[in-house]
């Protein structure tokens, strides 16, 4: 349990702000802070796109947007081969 700083309120350490009052919990801000993982992500850079989303609605350019398999890509965890 962490005290708040503020009124002395308990509160579980998994939170990071007061439930009563909503003050940060130093405790909890500093906890699980600092691990850092690294990921990989898809990236595929479509020309034109940005021009084109300043234009039209949000559902046109969804319209227009390839899916993953139309770009090439593979299930995760499948290895691809071009």
């Amino acid at each position: 349990m962490v005290a708040c700083p503020a009124r002395g309120a308990m509160n579980p350490d998994s939170v990071r702000f007061c439930g009563s009052c909503g003050v940060p919990l130093a405790a909890a801000a500093s906890s699980g802070r600092g691990e850092r993982k690294t990921v990989t992500g898809p990236f595929t850079d479509l020309v034109g796109l940005t021009a084109r989303s300043e234009v039209l609605d949000p559902e046109d350019v969804r319209a227009f947007l390839p899916t993953g398999r139309e770009c090439g890509g593979s299930p995760a965890g499948k290895e691809s081969r071009a």
